[in-house]
């Protein structure tokens, strides 16, 4: 996981569980 902005984490993690699948 990229260090991305506290704003983004949120939405960085929820792109990231979809890519993951």
């Amino acid at each position: 996981m990229m260090p991305y902005p506290a704003s983004m984490t949120h939405q960085i993690s929820v792109n990231d569980s979809v890519a993951a699948v």
